[in-house]
């Protein structure tokens, strides 16, 4: 068994984060409530709602049972999921042609969907089957708006569903106001700030407020990403002050919406730049990402229950051997070359969770350097896709792809040239079972 260690320590680069603040005018989300009945003997869950399992008959079971779209802006747009769940374990769930009763004509069922073929039809629906709609509301007067929709069924035990609907139309709502900033380490909250990949971001929406003065509710969203990027929002997502840890180079932007007590979401956006750039000349950044397909089936990496692969970066000078004492890999993370200046694998990734990385600064002009990628530990997963990004001077030089079969593969990814010109020769040699490196295979765990 061997010990792998993880650093954080030396500033690499400081990476550019916008963060957008919430959005435009919309309705309030619509509220209801639903049941059930029958003959239970197993309880299943439908997202707001529990319900029981029956069997001998046909079951229903919708959710909501009435829906209140609130205040809505004229000619605007807003929607409800209704579910309709076949609560029977042995039964087909018939449901008569479903009508839909409003006086005007602000209300539609799920006309781009399944709604109009149901309305004139009906629907069948197997044991244990749910079928989803949307009900939709789009006001055109200043008013308030009543409908319904009758459904009629199969099931013994309950009379036929009366789903009640409401919704009013306005000319004007009294948006909360969306501010967002962010700080690192402490540093004094703002709209620009700077931040290296592993750092921290500290994301407030404190600042933000309801037009009454009432509570607001908080909903975050990372909705752009440098490719490759593994950053989210820690959990949870709702809370005022959530935090965003960055792990590659480039953009991210984050979405706020902020929703106050009457169910209006903020008009307008803030935004937070957060800027990640080289803190010094002299310098190459090596970065290591990877993607294992049966590891996203399972969900993506994930360090608490070892799902992942463990791929890993070995930098040598020309004159060293890979694995050798004097490298750069996971068994010796700090390097001090002299007059070839200091290499140091700044973040150890194993489960490919986050990007791996080494910085090598002061690099000697006219030295010599070799980059390559090990495959320590499939874990059962099989074949991975490596990338690896070389920089000089925090501006990309080069960016390499390739497949990883087995555990204990080598790929020699290239050479790099440092000079006031510095340049990288790709060498992209593949050995299988490379045998001077050790792997899990020898170590017998992983860990």
């Amino acid at each position: 068994m061997h010990g792998r260690v993880r650093r954080f320590g030396t500033a690499l680069l400081i990476t550019v984060v916008t963060v957008f603040v919430a959005v435009a005018c919309t309705p309030p989300p619509p509220s209801g409530g639903g049941g059930s009945g029958g003959n239970n003997d197993t309880t299943q869950n439908n997202d707001d709602n529990d319900f029981e399992l029956v069997e001998g008959r046909a079951c229903i079971h919708v959710s909501p049972e009435t829906i209140d779209f609130g205040p809505t802006p004229l000619d605007e747009l807003s929607s409800v999921t209704l579910n309709i769940s076949n609560c029977s374990v042995d039964e087909e769930l018939v449901i008569d042609p479903i009508d839909l009763v409003q006086p005007g004509s602000a209300f539609q069922l799920d006309p781009d969907g399944q709604g109009p073929a149901i309305m004139e039809g009906g629907l069948v629906l197997a044991a244990e089957q749910s079928e989803s709609l949307f009900v939709e509301f789009t006001p055109d007067e200043e008013r308030s708006f009543e409908g319904s929709i009758e459904i009629s069924h199969n099931d013994d035990e309950r009379d036929d569903l009366l789903i009640q609907l409401e919704g009013e139309g306005t000319d004007e709502l009294d948006c909360p106001t969306a501010e967002a900033t962010a700080s690192i380490d402490g540093s004094s909250p703002s709209s620009s700030v700077q931040a290296a990949p592993g750092d921290v971001v500290e994301l407030s929406g404190e600042e933000s407020e309801a037009t009454d003065g009432g509570e607001l509710a908080y909903e975050w969203a990372v909705i752009d990403l440098p490719d490759d990027s593994l950053a989210q929002l820690d959990f949870p997502d709702t809370d005022s002050q959530p935090q965003l840890e960055v792990d590659l180079v480039g953009a991210y932007v984050v979405e706020l919406a902020v929703v106050d007590d009457n169910g209006v979401e903020s008009c307008e956006p803030a935004i937070v730049n957060i800027d990640v750039v080289s803190d010094s000349d002299g310098e190459i950044f090596l970065e290591l990402t990877w993607i294992n397909d049966e590891v996203e089936d399972a969900g993506g990496p994930d360090p608490t229950a070892q799902i992942g692969t463990d791929l890993g970066i070995h930098y040598k000078m020309e004159t060293g051997s890979w694995g050798d004492e004097n490298s750069v890999y996971w068994q010796y993370v700090d390097q001090d070359w002299d007059d070839h200046g200091t290499a140091v694998m700044d973040i150890d990734s194993l489960y490919g969770d986050q990007p791996e990385t080494v910085l090598h600064e002061n690099p000697a002009s006219g030295g010599t350097y070799s980059v390559g990628v090990h495959y320590y530990c499939d874990n059962g997963y099989d074949e991975s896709d490596a990338t690896m990004r070389v920089y000089f001077n925090d501006q990309l030089a080069t960016e390499e792809t390739r497949e990883i079969t087995d555990t204990g593969d080598f790929w020699h990814v290239g050479d790099l040239s440092w000079s006031s010109d510095p340049s990288f020769d790709l060498v992209d040699s593949y050995t299988e079972n490379f045998p001077d490196l050790p792997s899990c295979n020898d170590a017998g765990d992983w860990d």
